[in-house]
């Protein structure tokens, strides 16, 4: 998608794949159900929001040391709807 709304400016072809390597070099990928872990006992997890393309919601899970309860925090912003012709049905959060 970058690369196509690129074409519609003046820049060359040269400078759309040296802004295309530097956006490579600087990114990283998550994929959704994949549980991901930060330092101190949070993780996160991508859910499917299909809403547009790519959107996700956000499951925050943390696990403090000095209490017995785990946190959870779901952060979307809309969900799509079911049964649309080109995205696929969004994953539902757990309650």
């Amino acid at each position: 998608m970058l690369r196509n709304s690129l074409s519609f400016t003046q820049k060359s072809k040269r400078e759309i794949q040296a802004i295309e390597q530097r956006i490579d070099d600087l990114s990283w990928g998550f994929e959704y159900g994949e549980v991901f872990s930060f330092k101190k006992g949070i993780q996160f997890e991508l859910g499917n929001a299909s809403h547009i393309l790519g959107s996700c919601f956000v499951w925050f899970e943390i696990s403090l040391e000095s209490d017995e309860d785990d946190y959870r925090i779901l952060f979307s912003g809309d969900l799509g709807c079911t049964d649309t012709p080109i995205l696929t049905d969004p994953d539902i959060p757990d309650a």
